[in-house]
């Protein structure tokens, strides 16, 4: 069978959130809203969605600069991280990538 191809729509919603996402992050809010609108039919549905994605840019702010990169080697999350490097490693080694 055949790989499914990503259909123009998708496409095209994936860049208007991204847009969204960018008017957001320089604080053009009015901007995202309209594009935001343009794909959504609903203004609650927008409002709510606009209200996430705020709350996820202002925890990204007081997140970035907090993680190090060796924290991924320590306690638990070592654990994850050797098990996420050794699944990838074995397709590799498989042949399967």
């Amino acid at each position: 069978m055949s790989e499914p191809h990503a259909s123009p729509l998708r496409v095209l919603n994936a860049d208007v959130l991204a847009l969204a996402l960018r008017l957001m992050e320089k604080g053009k809010t009015e901007k995202a809203t309209k594009s935001l609108l343009w794909l959504r039919p609903h203004k609650d549905s927008v409002d709510t969605e606009l209200r996430n994605i705020q709350a996820a840019i202002d925890e990204a702010k007081e997140n970035s600069g907090k993680a190090l990169f060796f924290e991924m080697f320590r306690g638990i999350d070592r654990r994850r991280t050797l098990l996420a490097v050794g699944a990838v490693n074995t397709q590799a080694a498989s042949g399967a990538m």
